[in-house]
């Protein structure tokens, strides 16, 4: 598995978030090579989360 970490520098402004202190928001995501459990594979998770005043991104990719 490699791990890829990165800052990056937006200002969202989605509604839903007002009522919340960015700190406490995850965001996260998942790949696949499809919808079939017999036939797909999961390749990367990815999750956005805000520290150090910075969003950061963190991804998770299998390698094989």
């Amino acid at each position: 598995m490699k791990t890829f970490t990165n800052k990056i520098n937006i200002n969202p402004s989605y509604p839903v978030m007002a009522p919340y202190d960015w700190k406490d928001i995850l965001f996260f995501a998942i790949e696949t090579t499809g919808f079939s459990s017999n036939t797909s594979y999961l390749y990367l998770i990815g999750c956005m989360y805000y520290k150090d005043k910075d969003w950061q991104v963190t991804q998770w990719l299998a390698d094989d």
